[in-house]
């Protein structure tokens, strides 16, 4: 977690999270890291690409959810 500063408001704060959370998720859904993915591979009968979409999403949804969450309390 990054420290704290005590003259930065807790909203700028949030908001520098959530852009860096978001800039990193859109990092892992380019083209690059998807077609990594996309080679036809099953995991557990599942296609590797699908899994891959579905747990970065899943990720990104808990993520942003406790973020939003601790800095609220």
């Amino acid at each position: 977690m990054l420290p704290r500063v005590p003259h930065e408001p807790a909203e700028q704060r949030r908001g520098q999270q959530l852009l860096f959370l978001s800039l990193l998720f859109a990092l892992l859904l380019t083209f690059p890291l998807l077609s990594v993915f996309d080679r036809g591979g099953l995991v557990l009968g599942i296609p590797a690409l699908y899994l891959y979409v579905l747990l970065v999403w899943l990720l990104l949804v808990l993520l942003t959810g406790w973020l939003v969450r601790s800095i609220n309390n």
